[in-house]
């Protein structure tokens, strides 16, 4: 039955909403095929999402309830189908992956999830206010990864904000929310919905409603992380408009500012991942990634040279430099500068040497 309805409702010809009978118009839903609805979790554009069961399993997943009102609306129930055809295609280790799909015998459109019973980061923050910097690092490593998959399949996901980040009992960080993803293959029209909660981590040129690419997930993922490790969003303000126009018009404070305690090396790619232009922030998250691997195998005790020309000479990654010239803070090492000099100075002494030498012989 399920599986006759997966191919049915995540097909790309298409249909006219179907509704509910009437007289399972308004009773109570307690469970939409093989699951038995638990509790609700929360709301969502779509509709509710509730924690139900497997009646035979017995394992718990999470169930996304399509309203009365989105079935009733054909563009919108399409936005569910997108979703869902999206979700379907998009299985990794730190993506909350989909399971089922399809309408019940009352007419109920449906999504099966994953369940993840850590909590959100959202939450996290909210009771931990500032994280390890180590710890935040992991986080936000994980969802980069995430990323870097959806980004290597070409879409975008647009929804990357602290609600749509589970942290399971493992330690695993998931990346869910993929409603308002868009393929940049198929050229699917979605927009952005500017709520409340996330207006501390959109892009500028989401902010902006011009057109996107990774790089605002890069941006989002930046303010994150940045809230993770100074305790509050990069920017803020009496209210979202207000906070979209400093977003737009101003740099974010450095976060040193409210966590001395930041290391150099994360401050640096902080900046990075949060310029206002697109161009001047990582083009990838593959790249992202590299840069957070390289401070996680340093240690916290890894500064960044403020020597830029010294900067210049720095191997690069993949045709582009390093966010800085690491070194340990406690280090005895020669810069590259030194031994530069010491190389030029020990030419010119053997090379007097020689000339000595060949003169006394004469």
């Amino acid at each position: 039955m399920t599986a006759e309805l997966v191919r049915q409702d995540t097909s790309d010809a298409p249909h006219e909403p179907v509704m509910p009978p009437a007289s399972l118009e308004h009773r109570p839903i307690t469970q939409i095929g093989h699951y038995k609805l638990m509790e609700k979790l929360g709301t969502g554009e779509l509709g509710n999402v509730y924690r139900a069961r497997h009646w035979t399993l017995e394992h718990d997943v999470a169930i996304k309830l399509v309203a009365r009102e989105v079935q009733r609306n054909t563009t919108r129930l399409e936005q569910f189908r997108r979703e869902a055809r999206l979700a379907a295609k998009f299985q990794h280790a730190n993506l909350v992956n989909a399971i089922d799909v399809g309408r019940s015998e009352t007419g109920h459109y449906f999504f099966v999830m994953e369940y993840m019973s850590g909590g959100n980061l959202q939450e996290i923050l909210d009771s931990v206010q500032v994280f390890d910097e180590g710890q935040a690092v992991e986080i936000i490593m994980q969802v980069a990864r995430a990323l870097d998959y959806i980004d290597s399949r070409g879409a975008v996901h647009r929804a990357v904000h602290p609600r749509n980040i589970f942290i399971a009992p493992n330690q695993v960080a998931k990346l869910a929310g993929f409603g308002l993803a868009r393929n940049l293959i198929d050229r699917a029209p979605t927009r952005s919905t500017a709520r409340v909660e996330i207006e501390y981590y959109l892009s500028p040129e989401e902010a902006r409603n011009e057109p996107t690419d990774i790089r605002s997930d890069i941006y989002s993922l930046g303010a994150i992380l940045y809230h993770m490790v100074t305790g509050r969003p990069p920017f803020i303000g009496k209210g979202p408009v207000q906070v979209l126009a400093r977003r737009v018009t101003d740099d974010p404070p450095h976060p040193k500012m409210f966590n001395p305690a930041i290391s150099d090396a994360l401050a640096r790619i902080l900046l990075r991942m949060l310029a206002r232009e697109a161009t001047e922030r990582y083009s990838h998250p593959r790249e992202l990634l590299e840069d957070l691997a390289l401070l996680k195998l340093s240690g916290p005790s890894i500064e960044l040279e403020r020597d830029y020309e010294r900067e210049a000479s720095v191997s690069r990654f993949r045709g582009r430099h390093l966010p800085g010239f690491f070194r340990r803070s406690r280090g005895k090492a020669f810069s590259m500068g030194s031994f530069l000099f010491l190389g030029i100075a020990a030419a010119a002494l053997f090379s007097s040497l020689g000339l000595g030498l060949y003169l006394f012989g004469r």
